[in-house]
């Protein structure tokens, strides 16, 4: 319609005067961080870095003291020359760990407690970083969506460089805005998961609902600068879409659109979250949401496992399954061995008898080879098998 017409000619115009540099434009539209920002980074006297929320912010003076677990802050340098702060929250039974990009107009101070929790009642470790012009880098640099792709790698290779492999333990997460430098990575990268949270479609969709054919996503569709439509069909492993129904800013169409053009091998059933805005998604029904991660988290691992088990070839498995079953009987041997105390007077005979048993029953099932894989000598011997009783000191 006659408003699409409208934007489209305005965003030319703010084009032609960004020297037609669609990063730049981007900026002027996508990025609100907060000023001041609500956490500093210092070094103490060990040579460790330390958060320090901002008063401004927070009444609590010592705030961060209050959470359960004191996260990890660590300092990234990305490939656009940005130094990010990072925060690592850690749990002592984590298998998993969520890399987190977070929304506009926050820093990762703003999210401080809810990472700890996150990281609590999932049982899992959180990798929270800051983009490029947020947080204590604003005043020096600037936020743009290639700055965003340049935060999300810089923070993927520092998990790497912690020895963890993406594939196997790490989930990622982006919420708003951050679903663009999530997605961009999950794309390109092998992860255990991904998880979007009130994600954006298309930027350009944002700015206008129309659909009409002078709409700013049709008419400037090679400039879009959050491609998340694209990107989402590149995917490989499992996607969980999480979007409020009630939200006015990014509305549930942008979720719904990525879950219909989400790759066939990456679905997972999307939470679509009844009557929830924007902000509240969690609060609507706490409850579900973090019930919603878990069993998308176990449903990662098992699809995991499952791939593992099809790569193994059927005849190392088999030789797995023989090797296996000639261990149980090595030990259920052993077991039969230790069984009679070294007090304990035997009938005469009895210890030979049963050890005959066994050996015929060894044979029987693995060829007379196995009894002496299994350490057992003839009966007529005297050499004793390792870690059984000598016949002299059971019938003592």
């Amino acid at each position: 319609g006659m408003g699409g017409c409208v934007v489209s000619t305005l965003i030319g115009a703010l084009w032609c005067r960004k020297r037609c540099d669609a990063a730049e434009l981007a900026g002027e539209f996508a990025y609100f961080p907060p000023s001041p920002s609500s956490y500093m980074v210092s070094r103490a006297l060990d040579g460790q870095l330390v958060c320090t929320l901002n008063s401004v912010y927070f009444q609590a003076r010592h705030a961060i003291s209050l959470t359960r677990t004191q996260a990890q802050v660590f300092e990234l340098r990305s490939a656009s020359g940005a130094f990010l702060p990072a925060f690592y929250f850690r749990h002592a039974d984590a298998k998993l760990t969520l890399l987190f990009s977070h929304s506009n107009a926050v820093d990762c101070g703003f999210l401080y407690r809810f990472f700890d929790e996150l990281s609590n009642r999932l049982r899992v470790n959180v990798f929270a970083y800051e983009f490029t012009g947020y947080g204590p880098t604003m005043p020096t640099s600037a936020p743009r969506n290639h700055s965003q792709r340049h935060d999300v790698d810089a923070a993927y290779d520092f998990l790497c460089e912690r020895k963890l492999d993406p594939a196997q333990q790490v989930i990622a997460y982006g919420q708003s805005i951050g679903s663009y430098p999530t997605l961009y990575l999950a794309a390109k990268r092998r992860l255990l998961g991904t998880v979007v949270h009130s994600p954006i479609a298309a930027g350009l969709q944002v700015i206008t609902r129309t659909d009409g054919c002078c709409a700013p996503h049709r008419v400037f569709a090679c400039l879009e600068p959050y491609p998340n439509l694209r990107l989402v069909k590149q995917l490989r492993d499992p996607l969980l879409i999480i979007h409020g129904t009630a939200d006015e800013t990014v509305s549930v169409g942008h979720g719904q659109r990525l879950a219909a053009a989400c790759a066939p091998e990456a679905r997972y059933e999307p939470y679509w979250v009844q009557s929830a805005t924007h902000e509240d998604v969690i609060e609507v029904d706490e409850r579900e949401y973090f019930a919603r991660l878990g069993r998308f988290f176990e449903h990662c691992e098992a699809k995991r496992r499952a791939e593992r088990r099809a790569e193994v070839p059927p005849d190392v498995e088999a030789a797995r399954s023989r090797d296996a079953l000639v261990d149980d009987r090595n030990a259920l041997l052993d077991r039969k061995w230790d069984m009679r105390p070294v007090t304990e007077a035997a009938p005469p005979g009895a210890l030979p008898a049963q050890r005959s048993d066994l050996r015929s029953d060894l044979q029987s099932s693995t060829g007379a080879g196995a009894a002496c894989d299994a350490g057992l000598q003839p009966v007529s011997e005297p050499e004793t098998p390792h870690g059984c009783l000598p016949p002299s000191a059971a019938l003592a």
